[in-house]
């Protein structure tokens, strides 16, 4: 049976279970469908894959007209057609909505796999249910991983008749040998660091376990996400030092060690604010039971229907953190129950999640859609999701460096906003490249004529204009840059870098004038850090005492502005060590003992601050290096610090010491 998958990218490590439903059957030859870009061939080999990210500039020009007229993949449509492909199956909701034209033009059926966010974050977005509906009306047959995520779906408007239950296929390794009895207890914390993996409740877990347990335990956090940072603070504030680390993402290979070595894996999932769910359940809960590792979960969409509570593992709600620490601490005190446990947990992934039980039921499911028949005619033409064909359409009429049909597409009625302001910005972006700065500049001011909020729009308009032949038509828009962008010392800081661009025989002039303008919006403070950040690109173009004046008259203008009092502190912080880090520069001896109360202890709070000016100061010699020193010192001990920065602290105090030998 000949199947074309069909993929938004082929494919991430986080998404390795597609690959395994890919070779799951037996007797199913895959086709990769893939619309996106091309990653870890290496790892998930696919013999017959076509990926639209390869075409040439022509062959993206024909599938551009292909996404237009026909609403499908051209030469998808044509891959099939040679590969005789039987059936196609679409992995997340969104490839089902892209799927429908494609099946209905082949004559095939359409088979949909939902994961989760497709199912749960997706259709609270009107425009989305509304296409999600339309892949129930028009689509063959749809699967879950298991009777929650099935529900959901049914809720979604999916007729029950045509939902089917296939659990996500894993591996199942060797029987290995496990960790000691005698040897401290490993309990494995897994999952991307987002809000619905629980990474946090997790680290509570951990933190009530050592305090009703008397065993040695270790915990291994491993993935990364948004949320390391705060995970990372919460880590410190719950004290758990050297107890727990954190791995970072891993490969597939260490991925195995660390599964085959653990005691327990830990996994508090829950629904996230954003209404972000598990959707099934997580793969590395099945990856656990198929190595024999114990799970101590949450009863959360599909866990419960994986792990059979007090059977292969304990499920509990997704805010106790008591309830899990007693199952954990059991299951590391008591080496029966955990062996017990174990057993059973590789009986049932044997017998429930091994690939030869997926692929049967894939075949089945396969099979039962060709007798159901193919997605009707009447969709063939059906775009359920328009701003996301229009996204498509956008991406491969920029890669053909089709000027006229991204003109086209930026002027037709029916666009979304959002898609609209993204082809004015790809327009101006391919007039920039044909040389076109005008045609360039006014794409872009129809841009932020949409979206006037958008700094980048200002800033790109501001940009076409200084390539031009009129570079002063550039001063309104980075006005409006600096005006729209929320932080507004970085917005000068930037529209001076813009200026740099121009020729050298119309800088001079041309900075002049929009330092002028630019410096009518900003704080005191902010306008302090612009005029500092200007006199340092000039300081290898003028000679000290330009620059010392410079910034002496920048500093009367800061000190003699009335409402330097109302600044934001950290701002003004900000300014001024720039201003004493400049002036120590340039020997500027007046600034700088003005300045001199910020080495007083306390007085510049940011750890940063104080770094770079420490750093301006380690070579000065005398009382500033041995300040430089004793900050280098503090900002080493700190363990409120990143480690880079403690670690650079170091590498300086060794600078200093080696500086003072070599002066003894």
């Amino acid at each position: 049976m000949r199947v074309g998958h069909l993929v938004s990218s082929y494919l991430h490590v986080t998404e390795n279970w597609i690959h395994a439903q890919m070779t799951a059957g037996d007797s199913c030859v895959p086709f990769v469908m893939n619309r996106g870009e091309r990653v870890n061939a290496g790892i998930f080999p696919a013999r017959h894959a076509l990926h639209l990210s390869e075409l040439s500039r022509g062959d993206c020009l024909l599938e551009a007209d292909g996404w237009e007229h026909e609403g499908h993949s051209r030469a998808f449509a044509d891959a099939c057609r040679q590969s005789r492909v039987q059936v196609l199956h679409a992995h997340f909701g969104p490839e089902g909505v892209l799927g429908v034209p494609l099946a209905a033009s082949l004559g095939v059926p359409l088979v949909t796999s939902f994961y989760g966010y497709d199912a749960t974050v997706l259709p609270r977005d009107p425009a989305w249910r509304r296409a999600i509906r339309g892949l129930f009306e028009f689509g063959t047959l749809f699967l879950a991983e298991g009777p929650a995520l099935a529900q959901t779906l049914v809720r979604l408007g999916c007729p029950p008749s045509r939902v089917r239950l296939t659990p996500l296929p894993v591996r199942i390794p060797p029987r290995a040998a496990r960790p000691a009895a005698d040897q401290p207890a490993t309990v494995l914390v897994c999952g991307r660091l987002v809000e619905k993996k629980g990474v946090d409740a997790s680290l509570r877990v951990l933190a009530r376990l050592r305090e009703i347990t008397e065993r040695p335990f270790q915990a291994v956090v491993i993935g990364d996400g948004p949320e390391r940072v705060a995970l990372a603070a919460l880590h410190q504030r719950l004290r758990l030092g050297d107890q727990v680390s954190f791995a970072g993402s891993v490969d597939q290979h260490e991925f195995d060690q660390y599964l085959l070595s653990a005691t327990v894996v830990l996994q508090m999932s829950r629904t996230a604010a954003d209404g972000d769910a598990e959707g099934g359940a997580p793969v590395v809960v099945s990856q656990a039971l198929a190595c024999g590792v114990p799970v101590v979960s949450t009863r959360h969409c599909d866990i419960p229907w994986i792990v059979q509570h007090e059977r292969t593992g304990f499920i509990v709600d997704s805010d106790d953190v008591d309830g899990a620490a007693r199952w954990l601490a059991q299951l590391i005190e008591q080496l029966p129950v955990r062996r017990t446990l174990a057993r059973a947990a590789r009986r049932s992934a044997r017998r429930r999640l091994s690939a030869v039980v997926s692929g049967l039921l894939l075949e089945q499911h396969y099979a039962a859609a060709i007798a159901l028949g193919a997605v009707p005619r009447a969709a063939e033409r059906l775009a359920l999701h328009a701003p996301l064909r229009d996204g498509i359409l956008l991406d491969f009429r920029r890669r053909a460096g089709d000027v006229d049909g991204i003109s086209r597409l930026a002027s037709r009625r029916a666009l979304d906003a959002e898609t609209r302001a993204r082809a004015l910005r790809v327009l101006g972006q391919a007039h920039e490249v044909r040389g076109d700065h005008v045609a360039a500049a006014s794409a872009f001011r129809r841009w932020r004529r949409l979206a006037p909020r958008e700094p980048d729009a200002w800033l790109e308009e501001a940009r076409a204009w200084l390539r031009s032949a009129r570079p002063a038509k550039a001063i309104g828009p980075l006005v409006g840059f600096v005006r729209a962008h929320p932080n507004r010392s970085y917005a000068l800081a930037q529209a001076m870098d813009a200026c740099a661009t121009t020729d050298a025989a119309r800088i001079v002039s041309l900075t002049r004038a929009a330092r002028r303008h630019l410096m009518r919006v900003g704080t005191p403070a902010e306008r302090l850090a612009f005029d500092v950040a200007c006199l340092e690109r000039g300081a290898a173009r003028h000679p000290p005492g330009g620059s010392r004046r410079g910034l002496r008259q920048a500093w009367d203008r800061y000190w003699r502005t009335p409402s330097v009092a109302e600044a934001d502190p950290s701002q003004v912080e900000a300014a001024l060590v720039a201003a004493y880090v400049f002036a120590v520069r340039v020997g500027d001896e007046v600034t700088a003992s003005t300045l001199e109360w910020l080495r007083q202890e306390g007085s510049v709070r940011e750890p940063l601050l104080r770094y770079r000016m420490a750093s301006a100061l380690e070579r000065q010699g005398g009382a500033l290096t041995e300040w430089a020193r004793t900050t280098f010192r503090q900002l080493e001990r700190s363990r409120r610090l990143p480690p880079d920065t403690r670690a650079g602290a170091g590498i300086h105090l060794a600078t200093i010491e080696q500086l003072r030998r070599s002066l003894a």
